[in-house]
């Protein structure tokens, strides 16, 4: 039994390396440029302590881990976040001021205007030639799931299925002021038959419950947080155009996502659940455009 018992822990203990093998599939070397010793960290884990300058010192990581290197002073001089479309074989300098921030951080930041293409001032300058703008008539569309249904909703449940009435399937989208969308900006939906705009309910004793339409104000339950697809994440910030893939992250830390003929906000990362679009809606009967 003990032989047994042995042999077990054996193949988890290999299952389990052979695990985190699989995952820390990118191998980086660190070479410190700095004038002096340094500290490297893994997600605020100590890694390395670098003695001189000009010395390497190699890791094996994954997609989206942070690194950073603290000065012989104990201040934070290096940050780096590992991508894994740079490669299985990455060679980093440890320098002074190198940052390389991840999108997240840049839109939660005071300064994540200055990373938009119009510098958080010039309305004409969008980077978009049909962008989606505050106080449209939109339909949200879930492009990344079959039959690419519309958000719409009924009894205060969001609905994401094809054969939705239009008049419960039309937004009127908003933000925080005027004019076009942009990541890290906020995104309020309202609907425009009923007037009560789109929001994120906690979960209910550990379970995610699907999004609803039930109040007229906008508090942080309705505020969701604009961001585009994972391949814009390194350019500058440009506005949301009609048909691009969009994806609102919730209070709750996680993006709104759709299956099922339901809409939800359970998981952090964007995929093709999490992909939607937004697309004019037709003009309502007996109000048609000119």
């Amino acid at each position: 039994m003990r032989s047994l018992a042995r042999s077990f822990v054996l193949v988890a203990a290999v299952a389990s390396a052979a695990k985190k093998q699989k995952d820390d599939k990118i191998k980086i070397t660190f070479t410190n440029k700095l004038d002096g010793p340094a500290t490297l960290y893994v997600m605020g884990k100590k890694m390395h302590a670098f003695a001189a300058q000009g010395e390497k010192h190699s890791a094996r990581s994954s997609d989206g881990q942070s690194w950073t290197a603290h000065d012989a002073r104990g201040g934070e001089v290096f940050h780096y976040v590992v991508r894994e479309k740079d490669g299985p074989d990455q060679r980093v300098d440890v320098s002074r001021g190198v940052s390389r921030r991840t999108i997240m951080s840049i839109v939660e930041s005071e300064d994540h205007h200055l990373h938009r293409v119009d510098g958080g001032g010039d309305a004409n300058a969008a980077g978009c030639a049909d962008p989606v703008r505050a106080g449209d008539r939109v339909n949200v569309v879930a492009t990344g799931v079959d039959g690419a249904p519309r958000l719409s909703f009924s009894d205060h449940v969001v609905h994401a299925v094809g054969d939705s009435d239009p008049a419960d399937a039309a937004w009127i989208v908003e933000g925080d002021g005027e004019g076009p969308l942009f990541p890290g900006g906020a995104v309020f939906l309202k609907s425009e038959k009923h007037g009560v705009y789109l929001d994120a309910p906690p979960p209910v004793e550990g379970k995610h419950v699907p999004l609803l339409a039930r109040w007229r104000d906008r508090g942080d339950f309705q505020r969701f947080m604009l961001f585009k697809a994972p391949d814009h994440d390194d350019a500058p910030l440009s506005a949301l155009c009609y048909g691009d893939a969009a994806y609102l992250l919730a209070h709750t830390r996680n993006f709104v996502d759709v299956s099922d003929g339901a809409a939800y906000a359970r998981w952090r990362h964007r995929g093709d659940w999490q992909s939607l679009a937004f697309e004019r809606a037709a003009a309502a009967p007996g109000h048609e455009e000119l």
